[in-house]
């Protein structure tokens, strides 16, 4: 996704990003839901309203997720990128 081209990223509305923060700070034996989670949580990520608007509990939620896969690389780069 090009911030540049997207609908989303020019709006002004934050996104809610609970589900997601839940998603990831849960664990997930699934690795492609998981990466799939972490790389919209990344996108909304750009939105400065966004980032402002993570509170404690969703960066433990980020921690605890970046504990758990640790061990697998590729998902450990998406945690580290949101």
């Amino acid at each position: 996704a090009t911030p540049s081209t997207s609908l989303n990223y020019k709006s002004e509305r934050e996104d809610d990003l609970t589900p997601l923060l839940d998603l990831v700070g849960s664990v997930v034996a699934d690795h492609g839901l998981l990466s799939s989670a972490l790389t919209c949580l990344k996108i909304l990520s750009r939105k400065e309203k966004n980032r402002r608007s993570i509170e404690l509990g969703g960066l433990k939620k980020l921690a605890a997720c970046a504990d758990f896969v640790s061990n697998v690389p590729s998902l450990a780069a998406e945690c580290a990128n949101v």
